[in-house]
């Protein structure tokens, strides 16, 4: 089975309290074709289940748990296949780096028009 991680701050939850679907679609997805799912988070376990049951991704997710962080991977022995991060890390077999959210555009002001 595919283990497939995603974190939380950054990747499936932006800067501005705000869901990013499109991450959350790959999540549903790799779900789906029967991936073993986990979520963490740098701000640890219970915070990620917070964000997970926001979400309403409990259904979808395997595992919820504190990120972790080790300077040298071990490729011999890793726990997870793919990780999706908003930070380039080296967390799994293959680490994908999400690119920045794009902010909402500002409402131009009547005034300036």
């Amino acid at each position: 089975m595919i283990r497939v991680a995603f974190d939380v701050d950054g990747t499936l939850w932006d800067f501005d309290d705000r869901p990013r679907w499109d991450v959350i679609n790959q999540l549903l997805y790799f779900s789906g074709i029967g991936c073993e799912i986990t979520v963490w988070s740098g701000g640890g376990a219970d915070y990620a289940e917070r964000i997970v049951r926001h979400l309403n991704l409990n259904p979808y997710v395997t595992h919820i748990k504190a990120k972790e962080m080790r300077s040298s991977f071990d490729l011999k022995n890793p726990q997870i296949d793919i990780s999706f991060d908003d930070e380039d890390v080296k967390l799994a077999k293959v680490n994908i780096r999400v690119p920045p959210y794009a902010k909402r555009p500002q409402a131009a002001h009547q005034d300036s028009l």
